[in-house]
């Protein structure tokens, strides 16, 4: 694990937390459509840029990745819901916020998966 995958995990939470800021008046079904679309295209932009960096074992990079940044997500998160007076347990947290950032490890770890495969999938 490098430094930049804590930076980038800070980075989807805070990138999070500003489109639940700015939007929390919105419809909530367009916001969840909208968040959805947020976090997929940063796990396949920052998936990209972390992996490219290494030369093998791209499936356990990505996957190490993708639970740093889910694990970064939930943590700051409790914090931040606790902070402003919102405190959950964590399956309410869990059921209510964290399922979405599943995505993270989910998109991530199948890129490493076809980074690792990728001459057998073109065939």
């Amino acid at each position: 694990m490098k430094k930049t995958g804590v930076i980038y995990g800070f980075l989807t939470w805070i990138v999070t937390i500003t489109l639940i800021l700015m939007s929390h008046n919105s419809n909530p079904y367009i916001f969840n459509i909208i968040l959805d679309i947020i976090i997929t295209v940063l796990s396949l932009i920052l998936g990209i840029n972390y992996l490219k960096s290494f030369k093998e074992d791209f499936l356990k990079e990505a996957l190490v990745f993708g639970i740093l940044i889910f694990i970064i997500n939930v943590v700051l998160d409790q914090f931040y819901y606790n902070a402003v007076g919102l405190p959950m347990n964590f399956i309410e947290y869990m059921l209510n916020v964290g399922l979405i950032y599943l995505v993270y490890p989910i998109i991530i770890g199948f890129m490493g998966f076809v980074f690792d495969n990728i001459d057998t999938i073109i065939k």
